[in-house]
């Protein structure tokens, strides 16, 4: 079987995808054998030239992972209803989700959309780790809601993750989080099979917060 390019995942799925260029790094500081990121006093600066990590973006809208990478997903059904779908999706897109997961975020657009660039904080103090992304591509129909963003350099894997609310024919609504990820520096190499382990651990606090949203809780 011939392998897709990631262009053809996406004409499949029809979706909005960022183009591939090049970014050229000036600011911040970027140690790229360590994958080191210093941000600056001005993040949402900095995070403008960060350069991705990997080169299969928009593959999360196709069921395999490319090759080399380990594959995540995790479903749960948040209720039922146009009502519902409506309420959890925009409460997705608007990056609710992951502030009711406990992670702090800057980003460069107020919703998610093609281009937007967030740095996710988990934790607290010189313990904290910070993980800058780009949205890839959106899904938007009147049936599905959702988004995906890809690795900047400084993020401790390497990779994509997508994040999808459904209204599904039977009226239930779905959320469906898929990712595709390996390490990308040391601490994250070093963490074995802990790495994975937290990785579940963060799937499990996003579906978590999409049920509270989907309830109007937050």
């Amino acid at each position: 079987m011939s392998q897709l390019a990631p262009s053809d995942v996406v004409d499949h799925r029809r979706l909005t995808v960022a183009a591939g260029g090049r970014c050229r790094v000036t600011r911040p500081e970027i140690i790229r054998q360590t994958q080191i990121v210093t941000l600056s006093d001005d993040p949402v600066n900095a995070l403008r030239d960060l350069p991705f990590t990997y080169p299969e973006r928009g593959w999360t809208a196709w069921s395999r992972p490319p090759y080399g990478y380990r594959a995540a997903q995790r479903s749960a059904v948040l209720g039922a209803g146009p009502e519902l779908f409506t309420r959890a999706g925009i409460a997705l897109m608007e990056w609710r989700m992951h502030r009711r997961a406990g992670i702090d975020l800057i980003a460069t657009d107020h919703k998610a959309v093609v281009g937007a660039r967030v740095l996710l904080r988990v934790g607290l103090g010189r313990l904290a780790v910070t993980a800058p992304c780009q949205v890839v591509y959106t899904v938007h129909d009147d049936r599905h809601l959702g988004f995906a963003y890809g690795t900047l350099t400084g993020h401790p894997v390497s990779g994509e993750e997508s994040f999808v609310v459904a209204l599904e024919p039977d009226d239930r609504v779905t959320f469906t989080v898929r990712a595709f990820s390996r390490p990308a520096t040391l601490p994250a190499r070093l963490g074995g099979p802990f790495t994975p382990l937290v990785q579940q651990f963060g799937l499990s606090r996003y579906l978590q917060a999409m049920a509270a949203l989907a309830r109007g809780d937050g």
